[in-house]
């Protein structure tokens, strides 16, 4: 609750249109908001060849993500 009460104003998504889909806004008034919104949807992007572990400390122990990318934009079974 400390941290949420902390956060400070304003919009707190990442500004990176290839990632983060735009507004929704934005999406019904512009068409470049809408193909950019589309090829996000359908598409996605392309995450890094690689391995990545993420833990945190929570109250029963380690909770932890281990999480590798074949360089696709989808994932695989």
């Amino acid at each position: 609750m400390q941290a949420l009460e902390r956060l400070p104003a304003g919009p707190f998504n990442a500004v990176s249109p290839k990632v983060v889909p735009p507004p929704k806004e934005l999406v019904q008034e512009s068409i470049e908001s809408l193909i950019i919104h589309f090829h996000l949807m359908t598409e996605g992007f392309n995450v890094p060849r690689g391995e990545a572990y993420c833990s945190v400390e929570s109250s029963k122990g380690e909770l932890g993500f281990y999480i590798v990318s074949d360089g696709a934009t989808s994932p695989t079974g």
